[in-house]
């Protein structure tokens, strides 16, 4: 799976803090399986506690073409993606998804 967010700014003159832009950049996050992965020993206690919750173990790939340190919203980005993610990851739909990570970056 595969989510992105753009870049933004709030920075705009008069409109300072009160009018905001995306940009045409995105900060992407997608997962995809290990390769390799080796479970516990089934004799393992955490293991064995754990395992009926745990899903596949997954690895994030990041990509981003906003540059960092620039007033385009890098950071707002990252965390608008990642939690989407993880909210789609949990089983969440789309649309549920979105929203609760715009009210997870407005904390």
């Amino acid at each position: 799976m595969r989510v992105r967010a753009p870049g933004s700014s709030a920075n705009l003159g008069p409109g300072f803090d009160a009018m905001g832009i995306a940009v045409d950049r995105y900060y992407e996050v997608s997962d995809e399986p290990l390769e390799g992965f080796e479970p516990l020993p089934a004799d393992d206690f955490v293991w064995s506690v754990t395992a009926p919750y745990v899903e596949a173990p997954a690895q994030l790939w990041f990509r981003t073409d906003i540059p960092v340190g620039q007033g385009l919203g890098s950071s707002a980005a990252a965390v608008v993606a990642v939690a989407h993610l993880g909210f789609r990851l949990q089983g969440a739909d789309a649309a549920t998804a979105r929203q609760s990570a715009f009210s997870v970056a407005n904390e």
